[in-house]
Protein backbone atom coordinates (compact mmCIF):
# COMPACT_ATOMS: atom_id res chain seq x y z
CA UNK A 1 0.00 0.00 0.00
CA UNK A 2 1.48 3.20 -0.92
CA UNK A 3 1.92 5.95 1.39
CA UNK A 4 -0.38 8.42 -0.37
CA UNK A 5 -3.27 6.31 -0.49
CA UNK A 6 -2.95 6.07 3.75
CA UNK A 7 -2.67 9.49 3.78
CA UNK A 8 -5.34 10.49 1.61
CA UNK A 9 -7.42 7.82 3.42
CA UNK A 10 -7.69 9.09 7.05
CA UNK A 11 -10.73 10.30 8.46
CA UNK A 12 -12.09 12.70 11.42
CA UNK A 13 -10.50 12.09 14.54
CA UNK A 14 -13.79 12.72 17.19
CA UNK A 15 -12.19 13.12 20.93
CA UNK A 16 -14.03 9.82 21.41
CA UNK A 17 -12.84 8.47 24.63
CA UNK A 18 -10.75 5.05 24.30
CA UNK A 19 -11.41 1.94 26.31
CA UNK A 20 -9.09 0.79 28.21
CA UNK A 21 -7.05 -0.48 31.55
CA UNK A 22 -3.77 1.76 32.10
CA UNK A 23 -3.13 5.33 32.75
CA UNK A 24 -4.26 7.84 29.99
CA UNK A 25 -1.46 8.58 27.69
CA UNK A 26 -0.38 12.42 27.71
CA UNK A 27 2.53 14.13 24.55
CA UNK A 28 4.81 13.72 26.70
CA UNK A 29 4.35 10.22 27.37
CA UNK A 30 5.01 9.11 23.57
CA UNK A 31 8.40 9.39 21.50
CA UNK A 32 6.50 11.40 18.58
CA UNK A 33 9.23 11.13 16.67
CA UNK A 34 8.42 7.59 15.97
CA UNK A 35 5.78 8.76 14.08
CA UNK A 36 6.00 11.52 12.00
CA UNK A 37 8.53 12.03 8.99
CA UNK A 38 10.59 15.37 8.21
CA UNK A 39 11.03 14.43 4.88
CA UNK A 40 7.79 14.08 3.36
CA UNK A 41 7.30 16.94 0.80
CA UNK A 42 3.65 16.68 0.26
CA UNK A 43 3.10 17.43 3.63
CA UNK A 44 4.13 18.23 6.94
CA UNK A 45 4.71 15.47 8.37
CA UNK A 46 7.66 16.63 10.74
CA UNK A 47 5.53 17.12 13.99
CA UNK A 48 2.37 16.29 15.72
CA UNK A 49 -0.74 18.43 14.80
CA UNK A 50 -3.88 18.92 16.03
CA UNK A 51 -7.27 17.60 14.70
CA UNK A 52 -10.55 18.01 16.48
CA UNK A 53 -9.58 17.40 20.10
CA UNK A 54 -6.86 15.07 19.33
CA UNK A 55 -2.90 15.39 18.83
CA UNK A 56 -2.02 12.92 15.63
CA UNK A 57 1.72 12.09 14.72
CA UNK A 58 1.83 9.96 10.92
CA UNK A 59 4.30 9.65 8.66
CA UNK A 60 1.89 8.24 6.35
CA UNK A 61 2.10 4.95 6.65
CA UNK A 62 1.33 4.86 10.83
CA UNK A 63 -0.83 7.11 12.34
CA UNK A 64 -1.12 8.01 16.36
CA UNK A 65 -3.46 10.12 18.48
CA UNK A 66 -4.18 10.97 21.93
CA UNK A 67 -6.88 13.74 23.03
CA UNK A 68 -5.19 17.43 23.17
CA UNK A 69 -4.72 20.19 21.28
CA UNK A 70 -1.92 21.30 19.14
CA UNK A 71 -0.98 25.21 18.54
CA UNK A 72 0.73 26.75 15.35
CA UNK A 73 -0.51 24.12 13.37
CA UNK A 74 -2.99 26.91 10.98
CA UNK A 75 -0.13 27.66 8.69
CA UNK A 76 1.08 23.93 8.08
CA UNK A 77 0.26 21.79 5.22
CA UNK A 78 -1.08 19.31 6.75
CA UNK A 79 -3.22 16.04 5.03
CA UNK A 80 -7.43 15.96 5.53
CA UNK A 81 -8.46 13.25 8.05
CA UNK A 82 -11.82 12.22 6.27
CA UNK A 83 -12.33 9.23 4.95
CA UNK A 84 -11.12 6.08 6.99
CA UNK A 85 -13.64 3.94 9.08
CA UNK A 86 -12.87 5.13 12.39
CA UNK A 87 -15.94 3.58 13.70
CA UNK A 88 -13.54 0.57 14.71
CA UNK A 89 -13.74 2.69 17.88
CA UNK A 90 -17.20 1.17 18.62
CA UNK A 91 -16.40 -2.44 17.12
CA UNK A 92 -15.94 -5.32 19.41
CA UNK A 93 -13.42 -7.99 18.74
CA UNK A 94 -10.85 -6.04 20.36
CA UNK A 95 -7.77 -8.67 21.49
CA UNK A 96 -4.30 -8.61 22.79
CA UNK A 97 -1.83 -8.35 20.39
CA UNK A 98 -0.22 -11.17 21.66
CA UNK A 99 2.62 -12.75 19.42
CA UNK A 100 1.93 -12.31 15.59
CA UNK A 101 3.06 -14.92 12.85
CA UNK A 102 6.20 -13.81 11.14
CA UNK A 103 6.10 -13.84 7.28
CA UNK A 104 9.11 -14.35 5.44
CA UNK A 105 10.70 -11.74 3.30
CA UNK A 106 13.70 -10.63 2.20
CA UNK A 107 16.11 -7.66 3.65
CA UNK A 108 13.77 -6.07 6.05
CA UNK A 109 13.53 -2.72 8.65
CA UNK A 110 14.48 -4.17 11.68
CA UNK A 111 11.88 -4.57 14.48
CA UNK A 112 14.31 -3.75 17.06
CA UNK A 113 15.50 0.03 16.04
CA UNK A 114 12.82 0.30 13.93
CA UNK A 115 14.81 0.09 10.89
CA UNK A 116 17.71 3.01 12.45
CA UNK A 117 20.40 0.98 13.27
CA UNK A 118 20.88 2.52 16.96
CA UNK A 119 18.90 2.13 20.42
CA UNK A 120 18.47 4.81 23.06
CA UNK A 121 16.45 7.67 23.68
CA UNK A 122 18.80 10.06 22.27
CA UNK A 123 19.16 8.48 18.83
CA UNK A 124 18.55 11.37 16.01
CA UNK A 125 18.89 12.48 12.45
CA UNK A 126 22.04 13.12 11.48
CA UNK A 127 22.53 16.54 9.69
CA UNK A 128 24.87 15.43 6.65
CA UNK A 129 24.86 15.59 3.62
CA UNK A 130 26.79 12.48 2.51
CA UNK A 131 28.98 9.77 3.90
CA UNK A 132 30.37 10.92 7.75
CA UNK A 133 31.97 10.39 10.55
CA UNK A 134 29.47 11.28 12.94
CA UNK A 135 26.71 8.57 11.53
CA UNK A 136 29.23 6.59 9.68
CA UNK A 137 26.31 6.16 6.94
CA UNK A 138 25.21 9.16 5.03
CA UNK A 139 22.23 11.32 4.52
CA UNK A 140 19.02 10.86 6.69
CA UNK A 141 20.97 8.08 8.29
CA UNK A 142 21.12 8.29 12.84
CA UNK A 143 23.89 9.06 15.14
CA UNK A 144 23.12 9.20 19.06
CA UNK A 145 22.73 5.97 21.11
CA UNK A 146 24.47 2.71 20.64
CA UNK A 147 24.64 0.39 17.67
CA UNK A 148 21.68 -2.13 17.24
CA UNK A 149 22.96 -5.86 17.80
CA UNK A 150 20.25 -7.28 15.43
CA UNK A 151 20.80 -5.63 12.02
CA UNK A 152 22.77 -4.25 9.79
CA UNK A 153 22.50 -0.02 9.58
CA UNK A 154 18.70 -1.20 10.13
CA UNK A 155 18.20 -3.84 7.62
CA UNK A 156 17.62 -7.29 8.11
CA UNK A 157 18.92 -9.80 5.78
CA UNK A 158 16.29 -12.51 5.34
CA UNK A 159 14.28 -11.01 7.73
CA UNK A 160 10.17 -10.80 7.99
CA UNK A 161 6.79 -9.02 8.71
CA UNK A 162 4.35 -9.97 11.18
CA UNK A 163 0.85 -10.92 10.44
CA UNK A 164 -2.45 -11.00 11.78
CA UNK A 165 -4.96 -12.85 9.67
CA UNK A 166 -5.02 -11.92 6.10
CA UNK A 167 -2.84 -9.32 6.34
CA UNK A 168 0.85 -8.12 7.20
CA UNK A 169 3.26 -5.03 8.50
CA UNK A 170 6.23 -4.26 8.84
CA UNK A 171 8.11 -5.81 12.08
CA UNK A 172 9.66 -2.54 12.37
CA UNK A 173 6.37 -0.65 12.87
CA UNK A 174 5.03 -2.68 14.87
CA UNK A 175 7.72 -2.60 17.08
CA UNK A 176 7.19 1.34 16.99
CA UNK A 177 3.66 0.43 18.09
CA UNK A 178 4.71 -1.86 20.94
CA UNK A 179 6.57 1.70 22.20
CA UNK A 180 3.29 3.16 23.21
CA UNK A 181 2.75 -0.01 26.27
CA UNK A 182 0.44 -2.82 25.80
CA UNK A 183 -1.88 -2.61 22.90
CA UNK A 184 -5.26 -4.21 21.94
CA UNK A 185 -5.68 -4.66 17.87
CA UNK A 186 -8.83 -5.14 15.29
CA UNK A 187 -7.66 -5.90 12.02
CA UNK A 188 -9.91 -4.44 9.35
CA UNK A 189 -10.42 -4.36 5.89
CA UNK A 190 -10.91 -0.66 4.02
CA UNK A 191 -11.78 0.11 0.37
CA UNK A 192 -8.74 2.53 0.06
CA UNK A 193 -9.28 5.34 -3.02
CA UNK A 194 -7.56 4.04 -6.61
CA UNK A 195 -5.70 7.48 -7.90
CA UNK A 196 -6.05 5.65 -11.30
CA UNK A 197 -9.50 5.81 -11.37
CA UNK A 198 -11.01 8.04 -8.90
CA UNK A 199 -14.32 5.79 -9.76
CA UNK A 200 -13.17 2.38 -8.47
CA UNK A 201 -11.03 1.44 -5.21
CA UNK A 202 -9.64 -1.60 -3.71
CA UNK A 203 -9.21 -3.35 -0.74
CA UNK A 204 -6.52 -3.40 2.24
CA UNK A 205 -5.80 -3.97 5.40
CA UNK A 206 -5.51 -1.51 8.01
CA UNK A 207 -4.63 -2.64 11.97
CA UNK A 208 -6.47 -0.34 14.57
CA UNK A 209 -4.76 -0.69 17.74
CA UNK A 210 -5.51 1.16 20.99
CA UNK A 211 -3.14 1.82 23.90
CA UNK A 212 -3.27 3.53 27.19
CA UNK A 213 -6.82 4.85 28.43
CA UNK A 214 -6.82 7.30 25.56
CA UNK A 215 -4.74 6.23 22.43
CA UNK A 216 -5.72 5.19 18.99
CA UNK A 217 -3.85 4.46 15.92
CA UNK A 218 -3.77 2.61 12.18
CA UNK A 219 -1.31 1.27 11.11
CA UNK A 220 -1.53 0.14 6.76
CA UNK A 221 -0.48 -3.24 5.44
CA UNK A 222 2.02 -3.94 3.41
CA UNK A 223 0.25 -6.93 1.45
CA UNK A 224 -1.88 -9.69 2.13
CA UNK A 225 -0.31 -12.84 3.72
CA UNK A 226 0.78 -15.57 2.04
CA UNK A 227 0.04 -19.37 3.37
Amino acid sequence: MQRRDFIKAMSALMATPVIGTTEPMTSHDIRWDLFTDPHITRFDLSTPFGYKGRIVGTDGRMLVSIPGNSEGDKERNVPSLSQLPWDALSKTGWTPIGNMKRRSKGDTFCETCFGRGRTGSDVHLCDCDDMCEKCGWGSQSYQGGTKCPDCVHGMVPDGYDLAIGDDAYRASYVGKAKTLGDLEVLPLVFDYPNHCNSKSSYKGGVLAFRFGGNGFGLLSSVGRDSK
